[in-house]
């Protein structure tokens, strides 16, 4: 989601998709605390994969099918 608000082509798009940024770091946040208190490994993140380019490799179309 991240890499798609950075690409996408209107400021709504590019704003719904922060959105979801948002939502999945609150998810992610509680989901590897729960697993915390159980003792168990929490995944990693990828977001240190996430190049700073601008330039779409997808349609915002497909973007958006697959952010649902």
């Amino acid at each position: 989601m991240l890499a798609f608000s950075q690409v996408a082509s209107s400021e709504a798009l590019r704003q719904y998709f922060y959105e979801g940024v948002q939502l999945a770091d609150k998810q992610i946040s509680h989901l590897g605390q729960m697993l915390m208190k159980e003792n168990l490994p929490t995944p990693k993140i990828m977001d240190t994969h996430i190049s700073d380019s601008t330039i779409a490799p997808f349609s915002d179309k497909l973007m958006l099918y697959h952010t649902f």
